[in-house]
């Protein structure tokens, strides 16, 4: 599913490291991907940081582009892991 900027950021650029973190899960839970919404989201010395698991690489490459696509956000670091349903690491 395609999420357009409007539909999961206000483009204000002077947020709160918190509204940046709020604007970001918002466009994971407009995206429709349940595995994205359950990626942690957290603020790190000026940057994004993406940590969880999802099924495809796919799915890692979407919650990065979403998380990118907030005006706000200058670097994202994504330490989402990719995972089979086994619970067992992808091979890439």
């Amino acid at each position: 599913m395609i999420v357009s900027e409007s539909e999961c950021v206000n483009t204000r650029l002077d947020k709160a490291p918190e509204n940046i973190l709020e604007d970001v899960q918002r466009c994971f839970i407009a995206a429709g991907y349940s595995p994205i919404r359950r990626v942690d989201v957290s603020y790190l010395d000026g940057s994004i940081v993406l940590c969880g698991r999802v099924p495809t690489y796919y799915q890692k490459q979407i919650a990065q582009a979403l998380a990118m696509a907030v005006p706000a956000v200058g670097q994202v670091v994504n330490l989402i892991e990719v995972m089979c349903q086994t619970g067992l690491p992808r091979s890439p």
